[in-house]
This record gives C-alpha cells, sequence and structure tokens, in this order.
C-alpha cells in the first residue's frame, strides 16, 4: 500500500503521484463501487489517497494502481503480522522491487 497526491482527475480514471519519483494511474474499475461513474465527483487534484500497486511494466514506466484493494491488502498486512510461516519465500518479483530497479535506471 502506498500513499500519494492525486496529480490529475480524468474521466477513466485517477494519476496519483508518490515518492516523489512516480506517477501511477488508478483506472475508473479500480476505484471503490460508490466511487465509480465520474471520478471527478470523489477526486481533487491535490488530495492524499492510498492505493495498491496492482502491476508495473518496466518498458514504458507505467504503474496500474487499485484504490477498491486498499481495505483487503491493509486487512492482509495486520493478519500476516500474526501467522506464522513454514514454507519458503516466494521466487517472485514484488512490485517494490520493481520500483527499486526503475529507480537504479
Amino acid at each position: 500500500v502506498i500513499e500519494g497526491v492525486v496529480s490529475g482527475v480524468t474521466k477513466f480514471g485517477v494519476f496519483i503521484q508518490f515518492d516523489d519519483r512516480f506517477e501511477g494511474l488508478a483506472h475508473i474499475s479500480t476505484l471503490r463501487k460508490e466511487e465509480s461513474g465520474n471520478p471527478k465527483n470523489h477526486y481533487k487534484k491535490g488530495q492524499t489517497v492510498k492505493a495498491v500497486v496492482k502491476y508495473i511494466e518496466p518498458e514504458t514506466r507505467k504503474i496500474s494502481l487499485s484504490i477498491k484493494d486498499v481495505d483487503y491488502a491493509l486487512e492482509k498486512m495486520e493478519m500476516e503480522r500474526y501467522i506464522v510461516r513454514d514454507s519458503e519465500p516466494e521466487l517472485t518479483t514484488s512490485p517494490f522491487q520493481a520500483l527499486r530497479e526503475l529507480v537504479q535506471k
């Protein structure tokens, strides 16, 4: 979960700038159900919002975000603090590892 600032609002979604170097798009389909319709009715430039990084396209530097998945992600993170894991760590690249790789380029 990242926290950022709304840098633009269009009829197809909300652009969010975070970490002073990145900007991603929360497409209208990834907004909360009660915020569907015209995003301009729910989001304003400069507003602070939380989002989940869903996908990063390294070649084009496009970052897909989701606002509707924030509550689930926060709950999952909280639950994982209390779960003891016996399995090996996953070998997949996390969105944050991909962001670090973009910064290094």
